[in-house]
């Protein structure tokens, strides 16, 4: 977590990426002897969803992860990384798409769509990775390029886009709250959100901005912003989620919710 800004969900293509690509498995959670050690960082080997180069029966299964992709492990792929890094998600897109038609040009591959006016499209990213990748020698050659490719469509499809866009949307009325009170009702109301059937938003997520919330969203309300009375009815609300709600609890919260079902029971 980046201290200074917590969780903030800016408009900036290599974040959304980071926050969209799965992540190896971190030693605690391939060892299941390990269930109750403390959590360590975050791995930073981010699984890219691309499909082998060379499928051996010519079926693309964009469902396997291929990881180290986004590793600065040369020159190239560290000048990509450096391009990408401070573009918006618009201005950024519209570079790796740049890159993936210099591709097919270099390698005088027909593109498989044409390019429309606009913001890039999921789809057409998705399109021109695949297409690349499908040519063996062509996919190795350009795969800094492919691996982007996918990444920014992944990052581009509406389940990640639409999270990450009703976060951006909380933390600035977190910042804009000037009473405790619209600080409660509006947690109140998000984790309770979090039970309903179709929930963009899960609990893990709300308890992101609850931490934004406590350590940038409430400056100038003095040294004790909630009262225990306002505290108390986030944590009312965040103990029915657990008990009651159906989505998955997050795995740091398992063991809590399992000691809540206890006492109450």
């Amino acid at each position: 977590m980046d201290l200074i800004a917590p969780t903030r969900h800016t408009d900036n293509l290599m974040d959304r990426m980071v926050a969209a690509l799965r992540r190896a498995e971190g030693p605690n959670q391939r060892d299941p002897s390990s269930k109750h050690k403390p959590t360590g960082l975050r791995s930073t080997d981010m699984r890219i969803p691309l499909q082998p180069l060379y499928p051996s029966n010519g079926i693309i299964d964009p469902s396997v992860p291929l990881g180290g992709s986004l590793e600065l492990s040369d020159s190239q792929s560290q000048a990509y990384f450096g391009h990408l890094l401070p573009r918006r998600s618009r201005e950024g897109a519209l570079l790796v798409r740049k890159w993936l038609r210099e591709a097919h040009r270099k390698e005088s591959i027909d593109t498989p769509v044409r390019s429309r006016a606009g913001p890039v499209q999921q789809a057409e990213l998705q399109a021109l990775a695949q297409n690349l990748a499908q040519q063996a020698e062509c996919g190795m050659k350009h795969h800094l390029a492919v691996s982007y490719g996918f990444a920014a469509a992944q990052t581009l499809s509406p389940e990640h886009a639409q999270k990450w866009d009703m976060m951006s949307s909380n933390e600035n009325q977190i910042m804009l709250a000037s009473t405790p009170e619209e600080i409660v009702a509006m947690f109140v109301d998000l984790i309770r959100n979090t039970t309903k059937d179709q929930a963009v938003l899960n609990l893990d997520d709300v308890m992101q901005l609850l931490v934004l919330a406590y350590s940038l969203g409430l400056e100038g309300m003095g040294e004790l912003p909630l009262f225990s009375g306002e505290e108390q009815q986030i944590m009312d609300a965040i103990t029915d989620a657990l008990v009651n709600g159906s989505a998955p609890i997050p795995s740091w919260m398992a063991d809590l919710c399992a000691s809540i079902r206890e006492v109450r029971s």
